[in-house]
Parts: C-alpha cells; sequence; structure tokens
C-alpha cells in the first residue's frame, strides 16, 4: 500500500486538487510472511486469530491475515525489510470469552520472497469483571477502562457496560496496580442523564484503589454505584473575548468530556 506519489505515510503524501487527472500508481512487489498462531500451550492452533505484518515503510494500513484452520496464515504484499508481525486477539477474546495475549516477532521480509517460520504462541492472561449501577438499577453503556497508569507501554483495556449494568475487561496483562474507571461522557449524552464519571473505588479525584490481575482468573467485584452530578455552563471566547468559539471541547478537572 501506498499514497500518492510513491508515499509510504499521509504526511509525505502529495496532494492534488478536485478533478486533476493522471493520479497514478506503480506498486511495486512485495514479499509476503506466514506462519501458525498458537495457543499459550504452545502446540494447538488457534483458527480465527488476525495477524499484521507492518513495516517502516508503511503508513496507510498494514497488510494482513486471519488465521485458518489449524492457525496457519499467509500475508502477502507486505514490504521489503524488517516485519513487525503481530496478532490482534482483542475481537477473538470478545466472541469467544477468551483471555489471550497478543503474540509479536520480527521477521526480515524480501521482495518476491515468502518468509516462512513466523510463528506466535499467545499470551494467558486474566480478566477484570463487575457492574455498574446508579438511580436504583443497572446502567447500559457506561465505558468501562483499565491501565496501569505506571506503566508507559501498558495498553488500555476496555468494555461497556450491557443491559445488566455487568462488564468483562478480557484477555488483561497479568500484574498490580490496575485503575479502573467508570466513564459516563457517552452514556449521558444519551440518555439525558447527569452521572459523574469515577474510578475504582468510588474516587473523583486521580487516587484508586488498585485491581490485581493473575493468570487464567477472573478479578471480580469491581463494580460502581455512580452518583447523579450537577451540570456546569457557560459560553468559550476567542481571544477577542466577544467572539464565541464553536467546537471547543470543556473538561472537568480530571479530565472528563463535558462538553
Amino acid at each position: 500500500a501506498e499514497m500518492y506519489d510513491d508515499a509510504p505515510y499521509p504526511m509525505a503524501a502529495t496532494t492534488v486538487a478536485p478533478g486533476t487527472g493522471g493520479v497514478n500508481a506503480q506498486l511495486a512487489v512485495g514479499g509476503s510472511v506466514s506462519g501458525t498462531v498458537y495457543d499459550d500451550d504452545g502446540v494447538t492452533g488457534i483458527e480465527g486469530i488476525p495477524v499484521t505484518a507492518g513495516t517502516a515503510a508503511i503508513g496507510v494500513g498494514s497488510p494482513s491475515a486471519i488465521t485458518g484452520p489449524g492457525g496457519s496464515y499467509t500475508i502477502r504484499g507486505v514490504p521489503a525489510g524488517d516485519a513487525y508481525v503481530s496478532t490482534v486477539v482483542t475481537e477473538y477474546n470478545e466472541l469467544n470469552d477468551t483471555d489471550y495475549l497478543n503474540a509479536s516477532v520480527t521477521v526480515p521480509v524480501a521482495q518476491g520472497v515468502e518468509t516462512p517460520g513466523a510463528d506466535l504462541t499467545l499470551g494467558a492472561g486474566g480478566r477484570i469483571q463487575g457492574t455498574v449501577t446508579g438511580g436504583g438499577g443497572p446502567l447500559a453503556g457506561v465505558a468501562v477502562s483499565a491501565q496501569n497508569p505506571t506503566v508507559w507501554t501498558n495498553p488500555t483495556y476496555s468494555d461497556y457496560t450491557g443491559t445488566d449494568g455487568a462488564y468483562v475487561l478480557r484477555g488483561v496483562e497479568p500484574g498490580v496496580n490496575y485503575k479502573v474507571q467508570f466513564s459516563t461522557t457517552e452514556f449521558n449524552a444519551a440518555n439525558d442523564a447527569g452521572f459523574a464519571s469515577e474510578s475504582y473505588s468510588d474516587s473523583h479525584s486521580d487516587s484508586f484503589t488498585p485491581v490485581n490481575v493473575s493468570v487464567g482468573s477472573a478479578t471480580a467485584g469491581i463494580s460502581a454505584t455512580l452518583e447523579e452530578g450537577g451540570t456546569v455552563s457557560g459560553i468559550v471566547y476567542l481571544p477577542d473575548g466577544i467572539t464565541p468559539a464553536e467546537g471547543i471541547r470543556v473538561y472537568d478537572p480530571y479530565r472528563q468530556v463535558v462538553f
């Protein structure tokens, strides 16, 4: 994949005006990467896992494939160079109620050549689960997330509560110090409500109760009963102090979007 004119990423692309003709591309021949994705036992191949192959030359979407029977995959059209091959297990975990962790490997890719043996063994994670209530009943559509704020590269795990107020954060890396947040921004906008966001357990500040996650187990009962908050309104002006500024987002002290 590329952008015009022979650019590997958007910032390097050449812009063209509407109606311009001759906006053509001569695509380079890439290589391919193949391998097998295994369960955390290192033996059982897993079907249905998306795998991507990113390189420094890709800026418009990495080539990808989905594992077939036995966990095998082949990704074609990979630019020459070192390819970062990685699984994407989020949707698979959701559909299959599993807690796999992503796996990755870097392999060299040559033009017109297949690089075999890029095998990946998924890790075993855990999960965090609970329910969110408010106003005397379950709240559906509240965004729940967990992240270790002390680890820069730690991913954010997220889910939305169901009609029963329950949520499950699947495939969480085992560890300590997870901050679980219950964000009401989207819920309030969709339901004309005014529930206040909070962190576990019942915190409306930067403080939180750390949540621990172990391999192959569920950390349950990480729940919240949300409180009705107040509202704040006003007008944001441009530097002249007269002209209203449209489209500006306004945050409360804890970075929850309120407008």
